[in-house]
């Protein structure tokens, strides 16, 4: 949607509205992602529409306020619970692969909009998100070991070690993304018109 500024009383009202509503969101999020239809076995798993309140926060707010809540969301997923083999695999798997669903917020929402709307921006936001996750899969599970002194990312960041993991990589991360995505399109359909009284 176009936010009105003049619909608040000030600035400040604005801003503490959108923490308001991030927090919530984020919580919500949270509590969803504990609710686990399915868990890959390295890794990943479908939950009950976990990403549809980071979608919802970027379709309300926009692109750089969808940003930042995927990111923090990012963080949290991973205090709460991450695995670890390298920094840069945490940054890409959690804060980085979350803050691409911020990109739904290319398209914020309006009064008469309908969720299909939505779809294209939140399509290119999964998708981001797992370009994240191959990327990680290229780098870090593939034939370096980085649990094992020694390992460099300059061994990493070769063609060979990069192109050796990729298809197996997509085709994990998809099989799971794909689903769990899958599941907060119909939520979010399903629930659009009551939903869309509260995004005005």
């Amino acid at each position: 949607m176009s936010y009105n500024l003049q619909s608040t009383k000030t600035p400040r009202s604005f801003t503490t509205r959108m923490v308001a509503e991030a927090g919530v969101l984020l919580a919500l999020a949270k509590i969803l992602s504990f609710i686990k239809l399915f868990e890959m076995p390295l890794g990943g798993s479908i939950t009950l529409a976990s990403m549809a309140p980071l979608f919802l926060f970027a379709v309300r707010w926009g692109l750089a306020p969808g940003l930042i809540v995927g990111f923090v969301y990012g963080i949290l997923d991973f205090i709460l619970g991450g695995y670890s083999v390298h920094p840069l695999q945490v940054m890409l798997d959690y804060p980085i692969a979350y803050m691409m669903l911020g990109f739904a917020g290319l398209h914020r929402t309006t009064p008469d909009a309908s969720f299909f709307s939505h779809l294209p921006a939140m399509i290119l936001a999964v998708v981001l998100r797992l370009a994240m996750h191959v990327l990680s899969g290229c780098i870090f599970y593939s034939t370096i070991d980085f649990t094992k002194a020694g390992a460099s990312l300059g061994q990493a960041f070769t063609l060979s070690n990069l192109s050796s993991g990729f298809v197996y990589s997509v085709e994990y991360n998809a099989s799971f993304l794909g689903v769990d995505f899958l599941i907060c399109v119909v939520v979010l359909a399903l629930a659009w018109a009551p939903l869309k009284k509260r995004l005005h």
